[in-house]
């Protein structure tokens, strides 16, 4: 369930169909809304529109340069934290993918997978020593790239 409603702050409670515990917190309005689940573990997922970069992402994956965020999320559950977002850009797919590789190089990341389709381009690095992983998709729609950089860290 996702529920961005009116300016300012509202909080529900909700019982999950196993019996927990659910928390939901909605804040702002329009472009600029934030929805927040909180579980009964303390697991938690966050929905962002036109905020910005998560910090979760920016440790292995800086915002695009002159890109204009459209949707971001973030959440860490009991061993994971991980974090997307999704932004338009002018340049072509190869340069976002291309900026994306050496972020990931300069990270350590190694083990890499490369996909293209049609205009449409795929890259995913990972360090199994660390449990970090980068991924990034991009696609053209009229005359615009659009980009999907997600990434995840395993907590020590």
């Amino acid at each position: 369930m996702l529920v961005l409603a009116g300016c300012g702050k509202k909080e529900q409670h909700y019982k999950t169909a196993d019996g927990g515990d659910l928390k939901l917190e909605t804040t702002g309005s329009g472009e600029a809304s934030v929805v927040t689940t909180t579980a009964a573990d303390g697991s938690q997922s966050r929905i962002e529109t036109g905020g910005t970069w998560p910090a979760a992402l920016a440790t292995l994956a800086p915002a695009y340069p002159g890109g204009k965020i459209a949707t971001t999320m973030s959440g860490n559950q009991q061993d994971t934290q991980s974090a997307m977002a999704a932004f338009d850009t002018a340049d072509a797919p190869a340069k976002v993918i291309e900026f994306y590789k050496a972020r990931a190089t300069a990270a350590g990341l190694t083990g890499t997978m490369n996909m293209e389709s049609g205009e449409g381009s795929m890259f995913v690095a990972s360090d199994e020593k660390t449990g970090r992983t980068l991924s990034v998709q991009t696609s053209v729609e009229d005359g615009k790239t659009s980009a999907v950089v997600s990434a995840s860290t395993k907590k020590p």
